[in-house]
């Protein structure tokens, strides 16, 4: 990682990943990597259809 090449303290630096893959969780698994986030795709698109109905049914 860049930070770790240009000699920055990986404790003061919060770094943050999104998808939650598995290179992501090893990274935080070896501590390059504060965290990484799950995206549940499936989960956002029925929350989104959920909402458009919502909406075009003015509920």
């Amino acid at each position: 990682m860049a930070l770790k090449q240009a000699g920055v303290d990986k404790g003061k630096v919060f770094v943050a990943g999104v998808d939650g893959t598995p290179d992501g969780l090893n990274a935080v698994t070896k501590g390059d990597l504060t965290v990484s986030v799950y995206q549940d795709a499936k989960g956002q698109a029925d929350g989104a259809i959920d909402a458009a109905v919502k909406m075009a049914k003015k509920d």
